[in-house]
């Protein structure tokens, strides 16, 4: 397993705050938001579905059902999403603990699947790097850069795209490929015991009755 240091929640906020300007009637778009809830956009997105999480602003569609396919924007104002990042603060210490134990986690493919924040090139593919890996100083500077924007994207897209800095990009390229070494290692092991347990039925087809108990055959 690979971890990757990130920023605490408390300094993405206060640098958000500072930088952006963000007061109580200033609307945000959905990438921003999930980043100021610590949420990923997908989960907000299941939030809307299920009428849970903070109220949120959805442009009404022109034209009616010819453009049915295309998801209307959704934009938050910001004293709602305070208002929820309040009602929603851990009290209790452990919780706290867990919470605020920010490091990525990269173990299986479902890690890898999971949404991060990324800064991009507006306009381009190119990706400069994760949001909350670097320095305060750093994360400030990008959100100052007006040739940036956020989305979240799950690992794999991530590492298609083409990035910016080489030391940025390593150490999400060995985890990536560690997680998916050991999954495709772990796919050979299944795939050659299955091939064992195919050649031993044939065997016993042939025969007629189960083959003993021997040292080159064990009951699966």
């Amino acid at each position: 397993m690979i971890t990757i240091e990130m920023l605490d929640d408390e300094v993405l906020v206060r640098r958000l705050n500072a930088v952006a300007s963000l007061h109580d009637e200033q609307s945000i778009g959905e990438d921003l938001a999930a980043l100021f809830l610590g949420r990923s956009r997908s989960t907000l997105e299941r939030m809307r579905s299920e009428g849970r999480g903070p109220e949120y602003i959805q442009a009404v569609q022109e034209g009616g059902p010819k453009h049915a396919g295309r998801r209307p924007g959704v934009t938050y104002l910001m004293k709602d999403l305070r208002a929820w990042r309040d009602a929603h603060k851990v009290s209790n210490p452990r919780e706290a603990a867990h919470r605020d134990r920010k490091a990525l986690k990269f173990e299986t493919l479902v890690d890898l699947l999971d949404e991060q924040p990324w800064f991009v090139k507006r306009g381009a593919d190119e990706l400069v790097g994760h949001v909350l890996t670097g320095s305060e100083e750093m994360l400030e500077a990008r959100l100052n850069d007006r040739a940036l924007e956020v989305v979240w994207l799950p690992m794999p897209e991530a590492m298609t795209r083409p990035w910016r800095n080489l030391r940025e990009r390593t150490p999400f390229h060995e985890a990536y490929i560690e997680v998916m070494g050991e999954a495709m290692r772990l796919s050979q092991v299944r795939q050659d015991d299955a091939e064992i347990r195919a050649q031993f039925d044939v065997l016993e087809e042939e025969r007629g009755e189960p083959l003993p108990p021997g040292p080159g055959h064990k009951p699966f």
